[in-house]
């Protein structure tokens, strides 16, 4: 079992990532994608998904209830990404520079920890 303040620290954690790298990668957008050697529409995917899942994230951390389909949803949300990532990684992995499959990999790794986590805890993550 997690304290109070962990369980909070995760769920906010996990917005502000989501949250602070689609700003990032939306700001820098016309410079990533071609460092990237991606697609623009496939950063701007990825852009897109990082500011919704973030700004849900962070409307689930601060709800003071907090019901356990929403950390259900985020848990299954970070695992969905987390194909996506693996999705990517494969279909683009010839082409995507090292920058651009670091990015993917890293990405898809700390969803995968997010969710992982979210998941164990989310009997301790819940409020009512």
């Amino acid at each position: 079992m997690i304290n109070t303040s962990q369980r909070d620290r995760l769920l906010w954690i996990d917005g502000t990532a989501g949250t602070f790298v689609g700003i990032t990668t939306l700001l820098l957008l016309n410079w990533l994608y071609p460092l990237y050697q991606l697609p623009r529409n496939i950063v701007l995917i990825i852009t897109a998904a990082n500011l919704v899942y973030g700004g849900y994230a962070l409307f689930v951390a601060s709800r003071k209830k907090r019901p356990i389909e929403l950390v259900v949803a985020l848990a299954a949300a970070n695992l969905a990404w987390m194909f996506v990532c693996i999705g990517f990684l494969v279909f683009y992995g010839k082409q995507a520079s090292i920058f651009g499959l670091m990015h993917i990999a890293g990405e898809g790794a700390f969803v995968t920890m997010l969710a992982v986590l979210e998941w164990r805890w989310r009997y301790d993550l819940q409020t009512s």
